[in-house]
């Protein structure tokens, strides 16, 4: 009986990294279609702004590997004293890549069933993934995942299951996070679990709000 019962678990993890892996072999072809479309919408002359040399990099552009969003519950900001929790926003950020660089990054969701791209930009935050990307394995990357606080325009990187407790889920900081989450910079520490940057998090909400 125990042997089954570890065996079911097996295959019931199993299942649940199928769709991921799925998602992330899948999604820049059920998207790429619709990629030169939206690199015609950058307006000329700001093709730099966007990570690009010239419009002719268009024609050379390609899609990377999605990397999946997270953030906050609800309940973190509308409940005082909440344990922070993680949940997925629906969207994917895909990089666009000429020449072998990052240039800007996708923003993918699903809509009415089909993978639809809603936004196009972030050229430092591509810039930062492909840093970042350079230090792992393709499998190990695929595993990265992005989890950003949308009131402080601050993202960070993470690889931990996102159910796990806030304690054991290690977060490193992007550009955004230590421009807009000062508290970061106090220590030469380069990562920080969920539970301590929620704290930030917090603190920094509330002075924002005493300024106002």
């Amino acid at each position: 009986m125990k042997k089954m019962s570890l065996l079911l678990l097996l295959i019931f993890l199993m299942l649940q990294g199928y769709p991921q892996e799925n998602t992330i072999q899948n999604l820049p072809a059920a998207v790429s279609g619709s990629l030169t479309e939206w690199l015609e919408k950058i307006p000329a002359g700001r093709e730099a702004q966007y990570g690009f040399r010239n419009r002719s990099d268009f024609s050379r552009a390609s899609l990377g590997v999605p990397v999946q969003v997270f953030t906050l519950d609800d309940a973190f900001f509308t409940q005082p004293g909440t344990s922070p929790t993680l949940k997925s926003t629906g969207e994917w950020r895909i990089p666009v890549i000429v020449d072998g660089k990052n240039c800007a990054l996708v923003t993918v969701v699903k809509i009415n069933g089909d993978w639809k791209i809603v936004d196009l930009g972030a050229h430092v935050l591509a810039q930062e993934l492909a840093a970042m990307q350079e230090r792992f394995t393709p499998a190990q990357f695929s595993v990265i995942k992005l989890f950003r606080v949308y009131p402080l325009q601050s993202d960070f990187l993470f690889y931990a299951d996102p159910m796990a407790a806030p304690g054991q889920v290690t977060l490193l900081p992007l550009h955004s996070a230590t421009l807009n989450i000062e508290r970061l910079n106090e220590s030469p520490v380069k990562t920080r679990n969920l539970d301590e940057v929620a704290g930030m998090i917090r603190e920094t909400l509330s002075a924002n709000n005493q300024n106002r």
